[in-house]
């Protein structure tokens, strides 16, 4: 049987937090890293650092006590004291999107701090070594940083990911190299990444020339090989504090190539979808970028159960400029119109976004009269907003013609 050696004290912190921190000494034949996962998966930990061979620490909100750890006991470790004291949390603003779908753009080769504390949705996924997209990581996301990094000119690429505090772990992956319209569509990753380290030993990691290999476990000298980039190459790079202390890092690059900032294509992406009446029922709509649109369909309902296809309208296919669109509406019921916008890929996938309503019931009413902004009687075909008065008392503003 294996045994976990560890011995029992406690320290009073002036600043007087109840996180506390666990020396950790292990006697077995995994590896340091393994162990803590297996140990700590389930404990909420903040930190995890890797001291030596045979001994780590970790922190934790939770109030553990002893006989916590003794009860954590199996047939690969046996517990048999734990080493405790107070551990003071820091906190930077975060770097990069917590997903992959919200990576950050990296736009020059300036060197930059960040903080990867957090993480969203688990996107690693797969066996170790194999299958999935983990490549060499092992467990989930701890805090996780996701980034865009855009080729403009081509060259080799070096990274280094210094962290704040020597004694964190951190570990990285790259998957590529994608265009600006196809990262986004392997985002989550789909396939192992092309460089990968999950070494053990904490300080400095990244991407040197000088190393020979393309991905390492926990065993590896957290350096990998270099990239060879050409112009247009999109990378996707996760960055990962595996000991979650909340201290950040300086990322820094090296080579020749020279990062853009042309920005990754998203689906479309619709920021806006309005109506009003005008005499006609006047439909609009922006979206902010589009990908391989083939066109809108506007539905039209009276109850907002039963829909007709009223319109076909044409995309703009693949861009990244803000484009808007306009319909009119003339065949209108008096009476309240709901209105349903949906947009079809060229491949045929077809996404339905929101319903919008005119009440059209206004129409049947007597106009008593027709003021602008400033209370003034203006013709009906007056060019500017007007203000529609009816006999009923209500109201409705309308865009000139």
């Amino acid at each position: 049987m294996k045994k976990l050696i560890l011995l029992f004290f406690v320290f009073i912190s002036v600043t007087g937090l109840s996180q506390k921190k666990y020396t950790i000494k292990v006697n077995t034949s995994k590896s340091i890293k393994e162990v803590l996962t297996d140990l700590s998966e389930d404990l909420d930990p903040y930190n995890r650092f890797i001291l030596d061979s045979e001994t780590f620490t970790f922190s934790s909100n939770q109030n553990l006590s002893e006989e916590f750890f003794f009860n954590q006991s199996n047939d690969e470790t046996t517990i048999v004291s734990v080493i405790m004291e107070s551990a003071k949390m820091v906190y930077q603003e975060k770097g990069g999107g917590t997903d992959c779908e919200t990576a950050q753009l990296l736009c020059d080769n300036q060197s930059f701090s960040a903080n990867s504390n957090g993480y969203g949705t688990q996107e690693l996924y797969g066996g170790n070594n194999g299958g999935g997209n983990r490549g060499c990581l092992k467990g989930n996301e701890r805090q996780s940083s996701w980034y865009y990094v855009h080729i403009e000119s081509g060259g080799n690429l070096e990274m280094t990911i210094d962290p704040n505090v020597n004694s964190d772990d951190y570990d990285f992956a790259i998957w590529g190299p994608f265009t600006d319209v196809t990262a986004n569509d392997n985002c989550s990753p789909v396939t192992n990444p092309i460089r990968c380290s999950w070494s053990l030993y904490s300080g400095n990691t990244g991407m040197s020339s000088s190393s020979t290999d393309n991905s390492e476990n926990q065993y590896g000298d957290k350096w990998v090989n270099d990239l060879n980039t050409s112009a247009g190459d999109v990378y996707i790079l996760l960055i990962d504090n595996y000991s979650i202390s909340n201290y950040g890092y300086e990322l820094s690059w090296g080579g020749t190539a020279i990062l853009g900032c042309t920005p990754v294509v998203l689906p479309v992406e619709l920021t806006s979808f309005e109506g009003y009446n005008n005499g006609p029922n006047v439909l609009t709509w922006e979206t902010a970028s589009e990908r391989d649109n083939d066109f809108f369909t506007i539905e039209q309902s009276i109850d907002g159960k039963d829909w007709k296809n009223i319109a076909k309208v044409n995309g703009a296919g693949t861009t990244s400029e803000v484009t808007n669109y306009t319909h009119n509406v003339y065949n209108i019921e008096q009476t309240i119109n709901y209105y349903r916008l949906s947009q079809t890929d060229f491949n045929g996938v077809t996404t339905t976004y929101k319903t919008i309503s005119i009440d059209n019931s206004l129409s049947q009413k007597e106009i008593v009269k027709v003021i602008n902004l400033y209370g003034q009687e203006v013709n009906a075909d007056y060019s500017e907003l007007r203000i529609v008065i009816y006999s009923d008392g209500t109201t409705q503003k309308m865009m000139g013609k």
